[in-house]
């Protein structure tokens, strides 16, 4: 048995700036965007854990494709590039968060 709770985006932001260790992982408009992505994922596969260190662990944040390309080669050109090995979560022109691979 469990005891559930349906998180809010406010609830969200929360959770991440509790920590001092992971309150910079995500900036705030990206914590609505994977918010978001979470919350759809949810609406597919089910309940996801509230789990703020696991998804620090598993999502990255970037501010642009050269901050990408230097953790992991920049053979990844564009943004499509990266889509085509993992999920990603665009937040704006530039900026996108990515299921760590």
């Amino acid at each position: 048995m469990a005891i559930t709770d349906t998180i809010t985006l406010s609830t969200f932001r929360d959770y991440f700036g509790r920590s001092s260790q992971y309150n910079n992982v995500f900036s705030y408009k990206g914590l609505e965007c994977l918010y978001n992505y979470l919350w759809d994922l949810s609406e597919d596969i089910g309940d996801i854990e509230m789990d703020y260190i696991g998804f620090c662990c598993e999502y990255s944040e970037y501010s642009n494709i050269k901050e990408f390309q230097d953790d992991y080669g920049s053979h990844y050109k564009t943004i499509d590039d990266i889509e085509e090995r993992t999920t990603v979560i665009r937040i704006d022109e530039e900026s996108f968060i990515i299921q760590q691979f």
